[in-house]
């Protein structure tokens, strides 16, 4: 009896998201499917359309290769990492609404993960010799003007 593989994979790519001038490190659905983040070492986050392929918006701001994305499961923020800053973003508006700057580990890919059910995300320490657990309050993030004064639970004010 001979042993045959299923194909699960189709025999071509639905879209080819071409725009980043360097290495693409990370990428990320939203939980709905309609929106697709990479994240790369050219410095910025790309946002495209999940179902069209087509490119919604640049964002800018990280001063590194940017290595990790995540959405929140809601869809209302995201989050990307370079070296040891995380940016949080809105994701109506693209604006940057908190940079957190020396709390993750450098040159790790990704090392963001929202819980499903409840706003708390993971990250990796600077170190790697930990994962921290943030609570995320989304109230004061979406309450907040960019670049304002949403924190993360237990963080100095």
């Amino acid at each position: 009896m001979k042993n045959e593989q299923t194909n699960i994979l189709s025999h071509f790519a639905l879209y080819a998201l071409a725009g980043h001038t360097k290495a693409i490190n990370s990428v990320a659905w939203s939980s709905d499917g309609q929106l697709l983040a990479s994240g790369s070492a050219d410095h910025t986050v790309r946002i495209w359309n999940g179902q069209s392929g087509a490119h919604l918006s640049t964002l800018q701001g990280h001063t590194n290769p940017v290595h990790s994305v995540a959405w929140s499961p809601d869809g209302q923020l995201f989050v990307s990492q370079s070296d040891t800053t995380m940016r949080l973003w809105r994701a109506d508006s693209w604006e940057t609404v908190q940079v957190v700057e020396g709390v993750t580990t450098p040159h790790t890919w990704d090392s963001l993960y929202f819980f499903l059910h409840v706003p708390r995300l993971a990250t990796l320490d600077k170190g790697d010799t930990a994962v921290h657990i943030w609570h995320v309050d989304v109230t004061a993030f979406l309450s907040t003007r960019p670049l304002g004064c949403a924190r993360f639970a237990g963080e100095p004010s």
